[in-house]
């Protein structure tokens, strides 16, 4: 199952091509209520990267869910520019919310932070995203292999 928030649409984008490419459900965490899952069934968060951590509809929801953290979860970030110490911090997050198997993957796009970046003309920011979608695949391999970002244990 691949969960996912989105603000302006890079996120939404990762999550529906990731979900082809891995054959997985997908849902909208702004849609509300949970479906079933099953036992066996991955659990995959696309989101976007908000100052190095999650977005707080993204906890209120899974801290509103508890039960996901019983699942080891794969978290695919979109971001305009460097991970930083996101994959730690979000790690450190998730664990608050008791879970206990989480996995960071980043996909630089491009940024559309308005009151801080300058933001890529239309033809450089299609480019960048084709060069993240380019990239799933190499993801969606390390999520079928358990794989994620280096993090730090002094952050976490």
């Amino acid at each position: 199952m691949i969960l996912y928030f989105s603000g302006t649409g890079n996120s939404k984008l990762v999550a529906e091509k990731l979900s082809i490419l891995m054959k997985e459900k997908l849902h909208n965490l702004e849609h509300g209520a949970l479906p079933a899952l099953h036992e066996q069934e991955r659990l995959v968060l696309v989101a976007p990267l908000y100052f190095w951590t999650l977005p707080s509809p993204i906890l209120r929801y899974l801290a509103q869910h508890p039960q996901l953290s019983q699942k080891e979860l794969h978290v695919v970030i979109t971001c305009g520019g460097a991970m930083g110490t996101g994959a730690s911090l979000i790690t450190r997050q998730l664990r608050c919310l008791n879970f206990k198997k989480v996995y960071v993957h980043a996909l630089v796009m491009t940024t559309n932070y308005i009151p801080r970046h300058k933001v890529h003309a239309p033809e450089a920011a299609a480019k960048a995203i084709q060069a993240a979608l380019d990239k799933l695949p190499i993801i969606a391999e390390d999520i079928r292999r358990k794989r994620g970002a280096h993090t730090s244990s002094f952050l976490e």
